[in-house]
């Protein structure tokens, strides 16, 4: 995967799957700087165009759904790819850093040799994890051999997988919780009804034997 010669839309293409991870990051200038602009868009992706009430998840599937469509216009995509890279400049620093110490003139490199690649890889993978490295690789064109961008994207894919499997397990745990609630809920109101039967009934039964005490006292007297 050569991208040199790659525009910014080619580069959202192909980093669709790592959209919201993207947004998520930028998501205050795609609504203050972007969508409040762009009606157009707004209307075209996302059922409300009231930017406020937009939520992060509703403003990841519109981006998302417009770049599996390939609909993103170059100057929207080089604005979220220097938006994105603005806010990591600790990773831009860090492939500074390492590309020139294998060339000085590092931006006319055309291919990297494999092991510098794989020192490189797993050193930004273990600096900055799976996902940044891969947007970061493919948003500035580092040029890892192909290999290299496939294992880093196979990374960044099972990075994601496990992110997405804590949430669905802490979805679970919620709606579990919920489910427990309900029940304790169901029950305290029972036994609350119940325990409300009772009293009414020992009230009643008190003033039945007061009755039968007055009574009593009368024969007596």
């Amino acid at each position: 995967m050569m991208l040199k010669d790659s525009t910014y839309s080619q580069k959202l293409t192909i980093l669709k799957k790592w959209i919201p991870n993207i947004v998520e990051e930028i998501k205050r200038d795609l609504k203050n700087d972007h969508l409040k602009k762009d009606k157009q868009f707004c209307k075209t992706y996302f059922s409300t165009c009231d930017v406020a009430r937009i939520s992060t998840d509703d403003l990841s599937a519109g981006y998302r759904k417009a770049a599996e469509n390939e609909a993103v216009e170059e100057n929207l995509a080089e604005f979220i790819g220097n938006r994105w890279l603005l806010k990591n400049t600790d990773i831009y620093d860090f492939y500074e850093f390492h590309l020139s110490k294998i060339d000085e003139n590092f931006t006319e490199l055309e291919v990297l040799e494999p092991e510098a690649a794989e020192k490189l890889v797993n050193a930004s993978v273990h600096e900055f994890g799976p996902v940044k490295s891969y947007i970061f690789s493919v948003l500035n064109s580092v040029v890892f051999p192909e290999t290299h961008f496939k294992k880093m994207e196979k990374l960044a894919e099972d990075q994601n997988k496990n992110v997405d499997g804590t949430k669905e397990k802490k979805a679970e745990c919620s709606e579990s919780d919920k489910n427990y609630e309900r029940q304790i809920a169901r029950l305290t109101d029972k036994y609350e009804k119940r325990l409300a039967g009772l009293e009414n009934k020992y009230n009643k039964d008190v003033d039945a034997l007061k009755k039968q005490i007055v009574l009593l006292q009368k024969k007596i007297s």
